[in-house]
């Protein structure tokens, strides 16, 4: 606490609120704090909430690893692409709607050879 000419502040409140006595200032200046949300603050917007859905779904539907993947905005909502290589070399993008979760694009990268 900080002193101020041998008082400390904390002091200087009790004295000043005396009538109410100088526990309950420090009980109603406690629970401020408290009660501040951490859990929300850390939570996906609601335009970004199916994005474990989206990839999922796009491993369900091209089986393999996820080289990259890239986030869109759209006016109201946002896109994930994802570029999957499957085991047997081929390259996917695949392309979600984060807002439900539901794929909305997909096709091959690789263009095969015309003999």
């Amino acid at each position: 606490m900080k002193k101020t000419n041998g008082f400390s502040l904390a002091n200087a409140a009790c004295k000043v609120s005396m009538q109410y006595g100088c526990g309950l200032l420090f009980l109603l200046a406690a629970p401020s704090a408290a009660d501040s949300n951490t859990a929300d603050r850390h939570a996906l917007p609601p335009s970004k909430v199916n994005i474990e859905a989206c990839q999922r779904e796009a491993l369900r539907l091209h089986p393999g690893l996820i080289d990259e993947l890239r986030v869109l905005p759209q006016p109201k909502t946002f896109w994930i692409r994802y570029q999957i290589q499957m085991r047997d070399g081929t390259d996917w993008f695949v392309v979600c709607d984060l807002s439900n979760g539901k794929i909305i694009h997909d096709h091959s990268l690789d263009i095969k050879p015309s003999l």
